[in-house]
């Protein structure tokens, strides 16, 4: 995932500093919802990331909190590897290679050798009840603004959904407005280690820790991360129910044309122990950075994201030319395509451009 984001970082870089674009919305663009995870759309603040796919039917948000990793804190230097470091160089000096080899894959490995692997926070899924299908669909990631947005016609209905996550909040927003009253529902859902979900008027989240097996190859099994995902509706004209599940917990709204929500993770890791800490409320900490954010209005809120967002992005500008205006009328992947079979197009050439500096960075 590391790998995906540095190229996505690149590209982003090189295609949002266009100045024929610059006086406008930069976007990235599609015309059908994301089918997997890697063309979902990412927004994140650098603690808190979401990838949104932008269904009109069951949207899925796929939420990450930095620290949510399996395994626990070990030492896993080898013990003997110092000892055998004189005889690696030596074998390496003779022109030895697969001695050293050999002898560096035996000793110089870590005991054990692999780490456990990074873990997703878990997912908020949004269920429509629309009986037709989306007209007008457009799913876009506004590089100059952070804010990930899915708009179509629907039932005589017009949506638009935006999701962005505040740095100066330190929550993810996610709000909807419709033309027309409409129902749907909200659920926060973890698929692995969740051992409570909990939902009323003031708050819906889930409780878990890590429960890890014994791998030699790993470290030790046991319980060990404990972590927890909540959300908060901070705005609605709708009427707003908890829904709790064996797997889930969320909210039912009905009627409504104005829903703004909170959703934040947290774990029980301290960094400057560099292990877990049984002192730390992983949901204490949720709920006090969603209603520290729900002080704000929503207006309010996007307007100290968007400001915040733009101190970092608006620092640098870069240049590959200047594209036609028709140009942005076509969906990204399209524009790729395009240059592919041999069209001139400098934003998507900065495609281009972001791929080879990639590979030189790789």
């Amino acid at each position: 995932m590391c790998i995906l984001f540095k190229k996505l970082l690149i590209f982003i870089t090189l295609f949002s500093q266009i100045p024929g674009i610059a006086q406008q919305d930069l976007q990235l663009w599609y015309s059908n919802p994301a089918k997997q995870w890697t063309d979902a759309l990412p927004v994140g603040n650098g603690r808190l990331g979401a990838m949104v796919f932008g269904k009109y039917d069951h949207e899925r948000i796929q939420l990450n909190e930095e620290s949510v990793w399996a395994g626990s804190k070990i030492n896993n230097n080898n013990p003997q590897a110092s000892a055998h470091l004189p005889q690696i160089q030596a074998a390496l000096f003779k022109g030895a290679y697969k001695d050293a080899l050999d002898l560096s894959t035996r000793y110089l490995v870590g005991t054990p050798p692999r780490v456990r692997s990074y873990q997703p926070l878990g997912n908020l899924f949004i269920n429509y009840a629309w009986k037709g299908k989306a007209q007008q669909y457009k799913r876009s990631l506004t590089l100059n603004t952070g804010i990930a947005a899915t708009e179509y016609t629907i039932d005589g209905n017009k949506i638009i959904q935006e999701v962005y996550a505040s740095a100066p909040r330190d929550v993810i927003v996610v709000s909807i407005r419709a033309t027309r009253p409409f129902d749907t529902e909200f659920f926060l859902s973890r698929e692995q280690d969740t051992h409570e979900y909990k939902s009323n008027e003031n708050m819906a989240w889930f409780n878990g820790q890590i429960e890890d097996t014994e791998d030699t190859l790993a470290g030790p099994g046991g319980k060990h991360m404990r972590f927890s995902g909540a959300m908060k509706m901070i705005h609605t004209d709708g009427k707003v129910s908890s829904l709790i599940t064996d797997s889930s917990a969320g909210y039912r709204v009905k009627s409504a044309r104005n829903i703004v929500l909170l959703v934040t993770g947290a774990t029980d890791y301290n960094f400057d122990k560099l292990n877990f800490d049984a002192s730390i409320d992983p949901l204490g900490i949720c709920k006090t950075k969603l209603n520290n954010a729900a002080g704000f209005s929503p207006a309010v809120l996007k307007q100290m994201h968007v400001r915040d967002h733009r101190l970092f992005f608006d620092r640098v500008s870069f240049t590959l030319g200047e594209d036609k205006d028709a140009l942005m009328e076509i969906p990204t992947n399209e524009r790729l395509e395009r240059v592919k079979s041999g069209a001139t197009d400098h934003g998507a050439q900065a495609r281009k451009t972001a791929r080879e500096l990639t590979a030189y960075l790789e």
